[in-house]
Formats: structure tokens, sequence, C-alpha cells
């Protein structure tokens, strides 16, 4: 049930305020109210249909007011503010059942504007619309009371795309209003404000309509495309109906499946045991956890021999035997036999397999990291023919890929594997039943289907090109027809460069809100295409990101967090195509003045930026963990000098923490207190910096660093002797210790994988430049 409905539209863009932001508002109330000789009424505003705002429009009954522009300013009659007021019944809303309902008239609250609004329920939702010259409460045969907002006071909050509820539900009491750049609020900012009575403010914050994303889908420029009329309209409704209280459904797919690479947990994976119905781990045996989870769900393991060697069944990514004359080389019969145990391993508890992927990518690099056709051909032969046939699996070849260098590859390996027929370990191309295909640059449904889809297209076409007529065979077409492709690696994160789509990207592109460019997304696409049997994610979760300075952004392709959270992508990955995922990440902003603004007549609404962002800056309303910081408590009460502004947690000291090489303690003139200086690299020595901290329980927790420099400096930090992660530290004055002015300031930084107990948090390791003075932390628990 929604609680609170807009009546403002902020638009960021000066010029819009006459004329293009005037026409949206009059086309907009065309479509919604008439008066009652027929004629549109521009200056009513807009009336909200829960379902869809076009199929029942919600109409004026006869409207006897000599006033025919209640929006009007000072050259409007006045509105009656004094004296007796009574029931004109000038204005009314005729509900669908047919019975009239009367509004309760509000003063609006700018200055010299003298309007007045409805606060009605409509259809489950309270809205309010521009009301005609009247006063005082109408009622109704039986009266509607609709729930106050939470708090009528200026206060807001900004919410950008960092914060969670977490971090803004300290404030739901506190604010009325809240925006957040874009047209439409994300699916949990909207339950969030739904739930506490909190009005969302839409902006059109630049020259341009925007996806969820915040990025531009039409331009009011000549820039192509442009938008029109009508396309502002529909944005501001679609921001009015994309208010749900549900999530979208997992879509089932017998075709979606799961590459576990060997980093991820069970925690990774479970988000997705009711939506995929197979998995792979590119090799010949699972591991204990995945079989048991693959069997108490039902899903199919897929072996594969991705390399010219065996694995070991207790380290899979170790070899066992080789096919080359590398020792030990494996035999036929090994082969046969792996196969068969993984076959084994399965069919007592779970899905037995019945399939058998061959080589991975080999047409990436030259011999001897990849291997050429021919002897891919040889290999085939004499290993993965014989240990799909002897254990009755179906043969899915070699991966290739709708390029050149793969097209080229695979028809080669066709070609010498076609040749090799007749040979005393024959490779038979008639036993591989399907192909598997990786496809990283082609999200867009249309071209996906050009590139995949059907006999006609371009995978078929080129392969078929390649092979001509080659070994007297003229049923190549028909052969290449016939076989079904699983898609068994994908994602978006080439399809374009500078920069690559970021995992919220890809979520937009894959379900269907990008409808613009991608249509409903090669995912969803991929679900209707009848030759595509199969397809799969790359991947659920790498090790590239552990939380790790130089590696944190690398590939944002991965369908979980660490911790096994879903991140957008992973979102989109459970329903394809389904426009209502929510491809925010985890986050938000927010913006506010002091108390000073709660006094200005002709300031109406504040907001400080922000609740939460990973920069490392001291303006966040909250920690990460949701927890205030001082600054939260402050703007929970603007100008009371009782707040407690002092920083959450034990305050560990220069003189406390332990010293390494150059790091050394000494007194900060200006700040008369204790500061250790030389940590890092100074003079081509290093110096460290370790404070011992005690936390009652394992998990991630935020410190507070007090520090001193002039100018950027780096800072690396570890816990427990880990691999460090580094933050930029911004200049807090122009002077250093020995001169005035001098002084510091205080930053959170959020820390993983502490440990309950004692825990060692060291600076200044592995560095290259000298850190910044350091005064002292606090642990926030």
């Amino acid at each position: 049930m929604r609680t609170s409905r807009s009546v403002f539209l902020l638009c960021t863009c000066a010029f819009l305020s006459n004329s293009k932001l005037a026409s949206v508002t009059a086309e907009s109330a065309n479509s919604t109210f008439q008066q009652e000789d027929g004629n549109n009424d521009p200056s009513i505003g807009i009336a909200i249909d829960n379902k869809n705002i076009t199929e029942s429009p919600i109409t004026a009954a006869p409207h006897t007011s000599a006033t025919n522009n209640p929006l009007a300013g000072d050259s409007s009659p006045a509105f009656a503010t004094t004296g007796t007021c009574s029931n004109d019944k000038s204005f009314r809303i005729i509900r669908k059942n047919g019975t009239a309902e009367w509004c309760k008239w509000l003063e609006h609250r700018k200055k010299g504007a003298r309007r007045r609004w409805c606060d009605k329920w409509n259809n489950g939702r309270l809205v309010k619309e521009a009301c005609a010259l009247s006063c005082g409460e109408c009622s109704n045969n039986v009266p509607v009371q609709p729930p106050p907002v939470a708090n009528s006071s200026k206060r807001g909050l900004i919410i950008g795309m960092r914060e969670s509820e977490r971090n803004v539900n300290h404030f739901k009491d506190a604010v009325s209003w809240f925006y957040n750049y874009s047209q439409w609020p994300s699916h949990w900012e909207g339950k969030w404000a739904d739930a506490n009575g909190i009005e969302f403010v839409p902006t059109i914050h630049k020259a341009y309509l925007t996806n969820r994303d915040l990025s531009p889908w039409c331009f009011f420029n000549s820039t192509q495309p442009t938008c029109s009329k009508q396309d502002a309209i529909n944005t501001i409704r679609a921001s009015i109906n994309d208010r749900t209280n549900n999530g979208p459904p997992v879509a089932n797919s017998s075709k979606r499946g799961l590459i576990i690479g060997g980093f991820e947990s069970e925690r990774n994976v479970n988000h997705f045991k009711d939506s995929v119905s197979w998995f792979y781990n590119y090799s010949q045996r699972t591991r204990p956890w995945e079989g048991q989870w693959a069997d108490a769900n039902g899903i199919e393991f897929v072996p594969m021999i991705a390399k010219d060697y065996l694995r070991k069944t207790d380290q899979l990514m170790t070899p066992l035997c080789f096919f080359n004359s590398t020792q030990p080389t494996c035999s036929k019969q090994d082969a046969i036999n792996t196969i068969r145990a993984s076959i084994n391993d399965r069919t007592n508890n779970g899905v037995a397999p019945r399939y058998l992927m061959g080589f991975n990518e080999m047409y990436n690099n030259p011999p001897p990291i990849d291997l050429t056709p021919a002897e891919a051909a040889i290999f085939w032969g004499k290993y993965v023919q014989p240990a799909a046939v002897a254990n009755g699996l179906i043969l899915v070849s070699p991966t290739t890929q709708n390029k050149d260098t793969g097209i080229e590859w695979f028809a080669d390996f066709l070609k010498q594997c076609c040749d090799r027929r007749f040979q005393t370990d024959p490779c038979d191309i008639e036993i591989i039943k399907r192909f598997a295909v990786h496809e990283y640059e082609n999200c867009e449904s249309n071209r996906f289907e050009k590139g995949y889809g059907g006999g006609s297209s371009e995978l078929i076409t080129g392969l078929a090109q390649q092979l001509g007529n080659y070994g007297g065979k003229n049923d190549w077409l028909t052969y290449l027809r016939n076989r079904d492709l699983w898609v068994t690696e994908t994602n978006c994160f080439w399809e374009s460069m500078n920069p690559h789509p970021d995992s919220k990207e890809q979520c937009l592109r894959t379900t269907g809100q990008k409808w613009q460019t991608h249509g409903s997304g090669y995912l969803a696409k991929m679900n209707d295409m009848a030759n595509v049997e199969r397809y799969a994610w790359w991947t659920v979760w790498h090790e590239i990101m552990k939380p790790n300075f130089q590696h944190m952004s690398t590939k944002p392709n991965y369908l979980t967090y660490f911790n096994g959270q879903l991140t957008p992508i992973g979102k989109a990955y459970l329903s394809p195509g389904n426009p209502k995922v929510d491809c925010e990440f985890p986050g938000v902003k927010l913006y506010a003045w002091d108390a000073k603004m709660n006094k200005m007549a002709n300031v109406e609404r504040y907001a400080w930026w922000t609740v939460w962002n990973i920069q490392t800056k001291p303006n966040y309303l909250t920690y990460r963990n949701g927890q205030l910081t001082p600054i939260g408590k402050a703007y929970l009460s603007p100008g009371n000098p009782k707040v407690d502004c002092e920083f959450p947690g034990v305050k560990l000291y220069a003189r406390d923490a332990t010293l390494t090489g150059t790091a050394e303690l000494f007194t900060c003139k200006s700040t008369g207190s204790q500061m250790i200086r030389r940590g890092g690299r100074f003079t081509g020595k290093d110096g460290t910096v370790a404070f011992t901290v005690n936390v009652p329980s394992w998990g991630n927790y935020a410190i507070n660093v007090s520090y001193l420099t002039v100018g950027a400096r780096n800072l690396s930090v570890s816990v427990n002797n880990g691999r460090p992660g580094y933050y930029t530290f911004r200049s807090t004055s122009s002077s250093w210790c020995w001169g005035e002015g001098g002084a510091s300031t205080v930053v959170p930084l959020e820390l993983t994988g502490l440990r309950a107990g004692i825990n060692t948090i060291t600076f200044g390791s592995s560095m290259t430049s000298m850190m910044p003075l350091i005064e002292w932390i606090s642990v926030v628990v």
C-alpha cells in the first residue's frame, strides 16, 4: 500500500522551468482531468490510477467556481483564508463506483502562491491534486482518513547509489521527503518510503531523460535520440507506477546454468538453486560441497575435459596425467574411468550426468599454451570421445565463438576430426551433438539472435563458408544446422569499452531496462530461442574480488559478492528480461545545512550529502554498518547543543601503537598532541604502525582514523597481516605540525574480516611513499 506520493517534480535545469516542464505538466493534466464544458484545464495536475493511468482516467465533477486556474499565483482571485469557511463543493473526484469523494484542502507552503491541494485516497494510494477555489474540510459518506506523513519538517534525504536501508532508517521519523537524482526510486527506496510515509520527489536532473541507472536515453536538444513531450510524460508516470512492494519473481529455466570456478562456497550459489538446472566447474569431478549441494537441489553436473590432461579428484585444479608426452601420460582407460567415477558420484544421490563437455577456448593462444586444431582432433579421438561413448554421454564440442578466430579454429578442428574418422583412435564429428560457444560482446537481443539464431545465423554461415565441401562432404550446412548451441560462458563485460559496463549496467541490459538499445536483453532471448539449449554466466564469484585495492574493480561480472550477497547482475540472472529487477548497487546520497534553515521561511526543504559512500570522506551520516556518525546524530537534532558529537569507540592514541622501522612518535606543535610520522616508505626504508584492537565477534568493522597531511597521501591498511587495502587521504590543512594552522581531521575506513577477540591493524606496509601523520584511531563496535 502506498502511503505517500510526490506533489513535486524537481527540475534542476533552469530552462525547463517554464516552457518545456510546463507543457509536460499541462499535457499530463489534459489526459486525466476535464471541465464541465469538455475543455481541458491544464492547471489542475496529474491524477494517478494504481494500475494503468490511461485505462481509467479520473475526471472532475462539474466545476462551478469562478476560478479556472487554481495553480495561478497573485494574478488569480485571492483564496478565502479568513473568516468562516464552508464547503462550496466546487471540486470533487468521481471514483470508479460512481460515488463522489470530497477533498480536504491544504494550504500550499510556498509563500505568495496561495495554492491549495487535495490530500485524498485513490485506489489505495495517498495522492495530492491541485484544487479549485474552496476552503474548509469536506467529507464523504464514508470518511477516509489517510495516515499522516511521518514528519512534516523541511528536512529530507538525498539517496544516491551506495546506501542501503540500514543507513537511512535512522531518519525515517525525522525527514518527510527524499530524492535520488532520477525520475524514479529504486525498489528498496520505494518500499522504505512507502512504509514510513516519506515522499519521493522525481528529478529532471539534466537536459535529458534517464534510464533507471541515470544514463540518458533521450535528449531535449538536437542530440539523438530526441525526447518527445510524451516521453517526458510517460517517464514521470513510470516514476509513480514503478513503486512496488513486491520484487520480481524468480524465473526458472531448464536452460540456465552456473559456472563454479573453485573460489565460491554454498552461500554464493544458494540464490540460484531454484532457477538453474545444471552447472560445471571446468573439471571431471565435483568438490564435496558442490556435489552435496547439487544432489540436494536436483541440479545436474556436467563434467568437462577442458585442457589436454585429466585432473586429480581431491585437487581439481591439479593435473593427474597428461595427453601429450608430459609424464605421467594418461591412457584411454584413465579417461573412461575418470568420467565413470564422476557419473557414479551423482547417480546414487542426485541427477546422473548426461553430457561431457570438451576443450575450452583453444583459439585464444598459440601453441604450446593452447592446442592446434590438429592436436585437439588427435586427443579428442584418443581420450574425450572414448570417455563419452564408453559411459553413454552426449558429447559437447570444444568451444568456439562468433568471431574469425573462433570460427576458423573450430572449422579447422572439424576438418581435422573428419580426416581422422578412420584412424586407430578415430575422431567422429557425428558423435558431437552440441556446439559450445562463448559470447562476451553481444548482449542485445536482436544482435544475439542474428549471431546465433537458427540455421542462417552468422555463426552457422561463417562455419559453412570455412568448411565448404571439405573432404568431399556436401552436407556440412545440414550438419551444422542440426546441432543445438550451449552458450557455456557469457557476460556483457566486453560489449563496450571505455568504460566496460559494470554490474549495474549489465543488469539493466539483460532485464529489458535498456530496451531502447538492448530490447528484452539476450538472456531472455536465449530462453526463447529453440536452438539454444543451455547457457551459463561467467561467473558466480572469483578470487580477484577479494578485498584488495588493486583488484576491487577488475571485472564486475560476478553474480555474487564474496559474502554471498547478490550483485545487480546476480539479481538479473534470477529473472532475465524482467524490467522490475532492482539493478541498484547497495548504497545512497543526502544533503543539509543547519538549524537556521528550519526557521527560514523561504527555505522549504534541505538534504545532507550523503548517508554513506565508499569514498574516504568525513561527510557521512552513518557508517557502512548503519551506525550513526557524529554528523548523523546532529542531523537528527539540528541546533541542539546537547548532541553527543564524539566519535564512537575507544580511542587508541599514537602512543598505544607498535612502531617498526622509520616510524616514530613526536609531538605536533600545532595540535598539541602526539602523532606518528615517517611511516610507510621514508628515505628508502620502511616503517609500519600497528594497533591492537579487540572486537566482540567476527565481521566487518569501521575504524575512525585521525590524521594530518598537507596534500594528498596514500595509506595501506591490513588486518591481521593480510593483504593490504590502499586508501587516499585528502589534505587536512595548508601547514604541517611546526607551522601555524596545522590541523587534523577524522575519516572512517571500512575494514573486512576481523575475528572475534584480538586483532592487529597495520598501517604503512608495502608502500612506496610516506603515509599521513596518525594521531589516533577508534573501532566502531
